[in-house]
């Protein structure tokens, strides 16, 4: 049938080979065969079949990451959609376009087909599709350092998780709550949300999360300069990721396992502490996480900066901000840019102290509260030091310095 002269009962032919294709996820196949039946219906004039044909050619060609082609056959349906105000399939085209658009870094459009993705399903009662796309939305304004944004679709996920009886996944969108939380300097609230998290996955054995679970925990508690049980929490997080073999998480918490060690004792001898760190640091570069390798660096940075070390943090943060550049990490970025202009300050070279300042984008942070006030104070420091550096400044790099501030050219 599908050669046909009769070209309406060969679109129609071919539209049934795409659904077989696409139940059996061949999914080139299938946008193959959705393709040349909408070039059918385009010349029968058969609109409202286009219609439907574009909006299966989207779908497969999302399945196949195939995100910048998707986005018009999947506008096409979303927009007959919404001109018949039909919330299903507005939901059914505006979820895979959402996830393209994000996939595509165009986050303000995204955000904007996932709120309409939200309503519909919520408009159709499924609550379960409603909770995916406002963590969707949670993460997508974490991206953008909206975080009190954020905080609020991930609360909205969970109650519309709730209402649908879900409850691992209603403790995984806890687990992205909690992250929110302790950007915005709520790491006490934090605690509390990951624990009821960890409760639901203990009572369904969901081991893989119970690990990343304690390992948020020990993140959290650390932010609150809870030491000893973020201690706890990352030691059992390191023997459950090590226990299946995952050491690139086993690694991450081992960095973080270190810092709690570091500050909660920082009158200690840390030499195995300090061998651990490098240890983990060599995984991660061996991994390739250049993020992760360096979050871990700034960790011995701040160390030398407790200790009033400063010379040495400047080395240790010249290095930190390299990698951060390297790694696209934006908000680390100003972090380090912050912190070395702190030791500089701190040393007697006010200019280059003040130089850097003037290079921070405070907007990186959007509202973490922790990196703002860390900002401020440093500003407050430079206002407190002399217009001129100190005539025997502990830092004797000389012109050096400024060469390289000019080199890296930081934002």
């Amino acid at each position: 049938m599908a050669v046909s002269a009769n070209s309406a009962e060969r679109a129609d032919a071919l539209m049934e080979l795409g659904q077989v294709a696409r139940r059996d996820e061949k999914w080139a196949v299938a946008r193959d065969n959705f393709g040349a039946a909408a070039e059918l219906f385009a010349e029968l004039g058969s609109d409202y079949e286009f219609v439907k044909a574009s909006y299966s050619i989207g779908y497969c060609q999302a399945r196949l990451q195939q995100h910048d082609a998707a986005v018009p056959n999947l506008l096409i349906a979303l927009e007959r959609a919404r001109e018949l105000n039909d919330s299903q399939d507005i939901a059914y085209s505006a979820g895979p376009l959402g996830d393209c658009l994000e996939a595509l870094s165009r986050y303000k459009e995204s955000i904007e087909v996932y709120e309409l993705a939200v309503s519909a399903y919520e408009d159709l009662g499924e609550k379960g599709p409603a909770g995916y796309g406002s963590l969707s939305l949670g993460d997508i304004c974490l991206r953008l350092a909206e975080q009190a944004k954020a905080k609020a679709h991930f609360e909205r996920a969970i109650a519309f998780f709730q209402e649908d009886a879900d409850a691992f996944s209603a403790a995984f969108a806890r687990e992205r709550l909690a992250f929110a939380l302790m950007e915005v300097g709520s790491g006490e609230q934090a605690v509390g949300v990951l624990s009821q998290a960890l409760s639901v996955y203990e009572f369904l054995e969901a081991e893989e999360r119970i690990a990343d679970t304690h390992l948020r925990l020990g993140i959290a508690h650390l932010r609150t300069s809870r030491f000893i049980p973020a201690k706890k929490h990352l030691q059992v997080a390191i023997a459950n990721f090590r226990k299946h073999n995952d050491f690139h998480r086993a690694a991450l918490a081992e960095v973080q396992l270190v810092f709690a060690k570091l500050f909660g004792d920082p009158e200690e001898r840390h030499g195995d502490d300090y061998t651990s760190l490098s240890r983990a640091i060599a995984y991660l570069e061996a991994a390739g996480d250049k993020a992760a390798v360096a979050e871990a660096r700034s960790i011995e940075a701040r160390y030398s900066m407790v200790k009033s070390r400063f010379e040495e943090a400047v080395h240790l943060w010249k290095r930190v901000l390299v990698e951060a550049r390297e790694s696209e990490s934006l908000a680390l970025v100003q972090t380090a840019t912050t912190n070395l202009a702190r030791c500089y300050l701190e040393i007697g070279a006010h200019a280059n102290g003040r130089t850097l300042l003037k290079q921070v984008d405070p907007s990186h942070w959007g509202d973490n509260k922790a990196e703002k006030e860390n900002y401020f104070g440093a500003l407050a420091l430079a206002d407190s030091k002399p217009t001129e550096d100190a005539e025997e400044p502990a830092f004797r790099c000389g012109n050096a310095v400024q060469s390289w501030v000019e080199m890296m050219q930081l934002p």
